[in-house]
């Protein structure tokens, strides 16, 4: 970090304002005691007693890195996809996650691979895997709207 970071973060850290947007909450702490919950608008700050985290509530999609499996007839699937999720509780979600996207990827690719585990190839339909996924996720369905979209291919490119 040069000195123009390091200063233009103390000028930040300074700010004695904030404003959350529309499509925004956000979480203050003070002195690191107690989490509010801001929903959109303006407001003042303590500057270097109070943190204001902001939260996105809009769609976010992110991947799960691709897997392979071995299905129960002994076929071999590569599996990757991607997850699509709303925070709908900021303050919960802030204070249960520091990465939503790499907790929810981190639940859902042992799920579909236990999915695909469990199958022979000819019962593997995505629908079913997105039913599945969202049925044995109750910690993300408690503070998250999720979405699993999956998508898969045999190790030989060929489309199933």
């Amino acid at each position: 970090m040069n000195f123009f970071e390091w200063l233009r973060n103390i000028l930040n850290q300074a700010k004695f304002w904030t404003i959350i947007q529309p499509w925004e909450n956000g979480v203050r702490t003070r002195c690191g005691k107690r989490a509010l919950l801001l929903t959109h608008g303006f407001y003042w700050r303590i500057p270097f007693l109070d943190e204001i985290r902001i939260v996105n509530h809009r769609l976010r999609i992110y991947p799960f890195p691709q897997t392979t499996v071995t299905t129960r007839d002994g076929k071999t699937v590569t599996a990757s996809g991607m997850i699509g999720f709303r925070i709908v509780d900021a303050l919960a979600a802030t204070l249960a996650f520091q990465q939503p996207e790499i907790v929810c990827s981190s639940y859902v690719q042992p799920l579909v691979t236990e999915f695909i585990n469990a199958r022979d190839h000819s019962e593997i339909k995505i629908r079913d895997i997105e039913s599945y996924g969202l049925e044995k996720l109750p910690i993300l369905r408690a503070g998250n709207r999720l979405r699993l979209r999956a998508h898969r291919r045999l190790r030989d490119g060929e489309d199933i």
